[in-house]
């Protein structure tokens, strides 16, 4: 069987992390902002666990009507 490991298992201080976030929030189609950004606040907890790492945040948006 695999091992899966969390956060508390490895030490990524001054390490490079790809975090891949799934964003797909509703976007107001005039400005593209944001009108729905509790995904983008589900993401902090993680990023402040990350904070003595190199963090590369990688996110996708789904497209306009979609």
């Amino acid at each position: 069987m695999t091992t899966v490991l969390s956060l508390d298992d490895v030490r990524l201080a001054g390490r490079t992390v790809l975090y891949r976030v799934d964003v797909n929030s509703p976007l107001e189609p005039s400005t593209g902002a944001f009108l729905d950004d509790s995904r983008l606040r589900s993401i902090l907890d993680t990023l402040r666990d990350l904070s003595d790492a190199k963090v590369v945040i990688m996110g996708h948006q789904s497209r306009p009507g979609k």
